[in-house]
């Protein structure tokens, strides 16, 4: 963070959004692209390359990680919760963001290409940016003491 690689937001920042959805969190990021289908929110690469948008003959997963049908293609984010991939496949899958809740999560990290990745999350396929997502530890409240 120190070094400016990555996009982050804290608890504090997402206390004052955490009655919003997570898609809405991230559409306020630059360099996210929020892809909206139905009820999920879809985070994707905003590089895909112009040769894969412009070239109608690109079908299926090719060597960067992109999936296209037809014209439309889409580089899908690999999204990490707690250190665990929770999309894996290749081409990646797409994870839907309003799975969670800006309330149930304590930190995020969004790197949009591999410059700066850290290299936990530098892994094969990780073109299309990586999502981090840092759950909240939920400690019980203690049980008021009883007077004898």
């Amino acid at each position: 963070r120190q070094l400016g690689l990555g996009k982050f937001l804290t608890r504090a920042e997402l206390a004052k959004v955490e009655y919003v959805t997570l898609a809405t969190v991230m559409s306020s990021i630059p360099s996210t692209d929020v892809f909206n289908i139905g009820r999920g929110a879809y985070l994707r690469s905003a590089r895909v390359p112009r040769r894969a948008r412009d070239d109608p003959n690109i079908i299926g997963a090719n060597r960067d990680n992109i999936f296209c049908v037809a014209t439309e293609c889409q580089c899908w984010s690999q999204v990490y919760v707690d250190r665990l991939l929770i999309n894996p496949g290749r081409p990646t899958p797409p994870f839907n963001l309003n799975d969670w809740a800006p309330h149930e999560i304590e930190a995020i990290e969004y790197y949009a290409s591999t410059s700066g990745l850290p290299a936990e999350y530098a892994v094969r396929g990780a073109t299309c940016g990586v999502f981090v997502i840092h759950m909240r530890k939920y400690q019980p409240k203690p049980k008021a003491a009883t007077k004898p």
